[in-house]
């Protein structure tokens, strides 16, 4: 697919449209009178503490 155009700008503009459909072709699509599955959670690792300062605890 070739995008063209006569001026840089609208050069741009085609290119983001391009860009969106290509998108949307690509990007997958629930069926009709489905729901999109729930998100899963991510697993985070183990939790950490946060230190309120670089050394650690203050002297």
């Amino acid at each position: 697919m070739g995008v063209e155009d006569a001026t840089s700008e609208g050069l741009e503009e085609r290119m983001q449209e391009a860009e969106m459909t290509r998108l949307l072709q690509t990007t997958p699509t629930p069926h009709r009178g489905e729901e999109c599955p729930p998100a899963e959670p991510r697993d985070r690792g183990p939790a950490r503490r946060r230190r309120s300062s670089p050394g650690g605890r203050a002297a």
